[in-house]
């Protein structure tokens, strides 16, 4: 068991992976209002609501694709309260 009690921090921006297709991380554990974010310039925010579930930031989209298959289903809020999934 290794405690970090500090960063842990790539060389260059997007150098290092995390894991491999042969080596694979576990599970992971995150604390309530945590984020993960998305992006050289974090543009994509996907954040933890306590007791309530995930919630992506400003006008940003789920989205859902086969591999060359056309069109893009996506889920999306429209505006407060309007929920829009289209494909």
């Amino acid at each position: 068991q290794l405690k970090i009690t500090t960063a842990l921090l790539p060389a260059s921006a997007g150098a290092v992976d995390l894991g491999s297709t042969a080596a694979e991380w576990g599970d992971m554990f995150l604390g309530d209002g945590a984020a993960i974010q998305f992006g050289a310039d974090q543009d994509v925010t996907m954040t933890h609501i306590a007791d309530t579930g995930l919630r992506l930031n400003a006008a940003m989209k789920l989205q859902f694709r086969a591999a060359g298959v056309e069109p893009i289903s996506l889920i999306s809020m429209q505006r407060q309260s309007r929920l829009q999934v289209r494909h």
